[in-house]
């Protein structure tokens, strides 16, 4: 089951999925330009300069 907020509604749903995730490829011999910045990595607990990467999925029963 599917459960997201929008705008201060939550929707709940079995037959759709809707997913977000972010990698962030280090570059840590690179200075900073208009793809490569510093963002903070969770994982690490700490600041890394590299290239963040946000990919989405989408799937939807179909009957």
């Amino acid at each position: 089951m599917v459960k997201y907020q929008e705008a201060g509604r939550q929707y709940e749903n079995d037959e759709e999925c809707l997913i977000f995730d972010y990698t962030i490829v280090e570059k840590a011999y690179t200075g900073e330009n208009e793809i490569v910045r510093r963002y903070y990595e969770h994982g690490k607990g700490r600041n890394v300069t590299g290239i963040n990467i946000l990919t989405a999925f989408y799937t939807a029963e179909n009957e």
